[in-house]
């Protein structure tokens, strides 16, 4: 998908919308975009957090709940 020609559609639909909810329901949906993207924030782990995520993911590979991306 190109999101840039994507945009220009949705821009130019928007254009002919006439609906005063339709346009406050698109306001919201932007603003709770914009809310996850400043939430979505990558932290740094600890050592003890990595030992533990590694852990939680070898017994998942032990498991059966792994998927290879080559298997997709």
């Amino acid at each position: 998908m190109d999101i840039a020609v994507e945009i220009k559609n949705i821009q130019k639909e928007l254009e002919f919308v006439k609906d005063e909810h339709l346009i406050n329901s698109i306001k919201s949906i932007l603003a709770y975009a914009k809310k996850q993207k400043k939430e979505m924030h990558f932290a740094p782990f600890s050592i003890d957090e990595y030992q533990k995520r590694a852990e939680l993911s070898e017994k998942d590979i032990t498991s059966g709940r792994f998927v290879n991306v080559d298997d997709l």
